[in-house]
């Protein structure tokens, strides 16, 4: 009754290689009430293909909190645990940059 095609995708795939989730997803075409024109998995791999060679982020891309952002969190999370906020020495922050 349906066409049934099952897509195993990466985060790569459409351009995000700064994290690696992998994901499935199922499409679906009833056969009397649907039409189907492109095979979806050839079509992926066209759009993907074309998205990986324009656009590839990477973990760094990500990662954009100030060290004050940082304390700040720290400091939040430690007053909803109730224990007490001890800041990092300065010098971790500079082995960061």
């Amino acid at each position: 009754m349906y066409y049934i095609w099952v897509l195993q995708v990466q985060p790569a795939d459409v351009g995000h290689a700064g994290f690696g989730r992998d994901r499935v997803y199922i499409l679906m075409l009833h056969k009397w009430k649907g039409e189907c024109h492109y095979n979806p998995e050839e079509l992926y791999a066209i759009v993907a293909s074309r998205i990986k060679a324009s656009i590839r982020t990477r973990p760094r891309d990500y990662l954009v909190s100030t060290p004050r952002d940082i304390e700040v969190e720290a400091m939040r999370v430690a007053g909803l645990r109730n224990i007490t906020f001890r800041p990092a020495p300065r010098f971790l922050f500079l082995a960061q940059n």
